[in-house]
């Protein structure tokens, strides 16, 4: 059974429920370029800055919030490319993982980009992520390539594993 979750549009009062549950965790920190050392009060300018952003086109960036709690558990975005291509990327709290909560997420934002006539979908994930790499699979993304670390010459970091989904709009 798919979990019960709603994307929306990132509000103000966000902050404290994003921080609890997402925005101590070293995997989003890393993927937003925050410090290990971010507090509440950089998570409310990091909320404050996606929030002033909603309404602008081709600008896809939602919380995920659990439907029985009301919490904010995650956050799901795309990068639009000219031509139809999105590039997918999102971040589910620890407490919330290997529930279906990134899935039913990824399910729901790759309808939302389908909706626009968005119909090439690319994400990536570490390999050391295999729980990410099932997401991408259970919606339909099919793995093309591995980039190892060597070849972006970070040293001691794991390999991307590429993956792209194409439809018909």
């Amino acid at each position: 059974m798919a979990a019960e979750i709603i994307i929306r549009p990132f509000q103000r009062e966000d902050a404290e429920s994003f921080y609890q549950n997402v925005g101590q965790d070293p995997a989003f920190l890393e993927m937003s370029g925050l410090s290990e050392n971010t507090g509440l009060r950089e998570i409310r300018e990091y909320i404050e800055q996606r929030a002033a952003l909603q309404g602008r086109e081709h600008f896809y960036d939602f919380a995920v919030v659990s439907a029985d709690s009301g919490e904010v558990i995650g956050e799901i975005n795309a990068a639009y490319i000219p031509k139809g291509i999105a590039d997918v990327g999102y971040v589910i709290g620890p407490a919330y993982r290997n529930r279906g909560c990134g899935e039913a997420a990824l399910r729901r934002l790759l309808e939302i980009l389908h909706q626009e006539r968005i119909s090439v979908f690319y994400g990536a994930c570490r390999n050391d992520n295999p729980a990410s790499m099932r997401v991408l699979e259970k919606c339909g993304m099919k793995k093309t390539k591995v980039v190892p670390a060597s070849i972006r010459r970070i040293e001691g970091e794991a390999d991307l594993v590429y993956f792209v989904k194409a439809e018909n709009v």
